[in-house]
């Protein structure tokens, strides 16, 4: 569901990003900045929430599509991304692929993205994946100036993360390796990210501004084998 959707509970729960906003880019003078900037009154600059939080953040140097990526890497382990994240519950990711030795690779697969939303794809290297491998990972996403991103996370055996973004071209086509070898690494996430605030307002939806967003079921493909060395 995209952040700025008004459905009843989820208005509530989209305070986390704010939460985020506050813990990550210097206190709760963020969300201060955001709100002065959609403040209606009298000659006061009266922007439109999602517009205020892009500006605000644009405002301390902080593109809005990069911290998005941050915020949906941080709520893959919110105990490790947030204050107060040992209480949180165990995040739900999306897909889970266990790639084998008779089948190392995933084929082409197609999901569909909303904006403000993320697609989380984890994948587990089978005891039947002998040797060193590598993960090779290719994606055909939406052009990146629509905000659209890629990161593949690295979870080793010893417990740490390794972080690696997915170059993509301005057309959003891209690829990247990471390690696979299962003695090593116990998954590697590919997190997707439609990070769009493209909007046509003023349409009474429950979105920002009420708008129609212009990057809702968004495809994005992607393909993930684990090659020899």
């Amino acid at each position: 569901m995209p952040l700025d959707a008004a459905f009843g509970d989820h208005t509530y729960a989209s305070w986390l990003f704010f939460e985020f906003l506050s813990e990550q880019y210097g206190g709760p003078g963020i969300v201060r900045a955001a709100w002065q900037r959609a403040d209606a009154s009298t000659g006061a600059r009266n922007q439109y929430s999602l517009q205020a939080v892009r500006n605000a953040l644009g405002s301390r140097g902080v593109d809005f599509t990069s911290a998005y990526t941050a915020f949906g890497e941080a709520n893959l382990s919110p105990w490790t991304s947030y204050a107060d994240g040992t209480g949180y519950p165990w995040p739900q990711v999306g897909s889970r692929i266990t790639l084998t030795g008779s089948r190392p690779g995933t084929g082409t697969r197609k999901v569909w993205t909303d904006h403000l939303s993320t697609a989380p794809v984890t994948l587990r290297p089978d005891r039947t994946l002998r040797g060193t491998r590598t993960l090779r990972v290719r994606l055909d996403m939406p052009t990146t100036s629509h905000g659209f991103t890629a990161t593949l996370l690295v979870h080793r055996r010893d417990g740490s993360t390794a972080r690696r973004p997915v170059r993509l071209s301005n057309t959003g086509a891209g690829s990247a390796r990471v390690d696979f070898t299962r003695s090593r690494v116990a998954s590697v996430v590919l997190l997707m990210v439609n990070a769009s605030t493209r909007l046509d307002c003023g349409h009474g939806t429950v979105l920002s501004c009420h708008g129609l967003a212009r990057d809702d079921d968004a495809p994005v493909l992607f393909n993930a084998t684990a090659v020899r060395g």
